[in-house]
């Protein structure tokens, strides 16, 4: 829900055809990424183009510096808020290589690194 790091780096377990055992990586990947993943590995052909690409075969050093979107819920476009009655304004952004950029609601913005 939040435009930090403890809203935003979730950890995500594979385990299946083309994921080595015990193998981990702290590449950048988006929920996007989890339907191409299934589909190649399940050998199923999408029937249009899919945002995200899939995870397999794995590498540990792909997608180390992917540039990766980050939003926040949009319950009501005419509010700034996520949800009524939470004081979390909706944010959108994006992270690429330690570098992350976020636009709030309210037009103001903040950079890290």
């Amino acid at each position: 829900m939040g435009a930090y790091e403890e809203s935003l780096r979730v950890p995500l377990i594979i385990s299946g055809p083309g994921f080595p055992k015990g193998v981990t990586t702290d590449q950048a990947v988006g929920n996007i990424d989890i339907a191409p993943t299934i589909a190649k590995v399940a050998g199923a052909k999408p029937g249009r183009t899919m945002d995200g690409k899939s995870l397999a075969p794995f590498t540990p050093a792909a997608g180390k510096d992917r540039a990766i979107l980050i939003e926040s819920n949009l319950y009501d476009p005419n509010q700034p808020y996520q949800f009524p009655g939470w004081a979390v304004p909706r944010f959108k952004g994006v992270r690429a290589g330690g570098f992350q950029f976020t636009e709030w609601a309210d037009g103001t913005f903040e950079s890290s690194i």
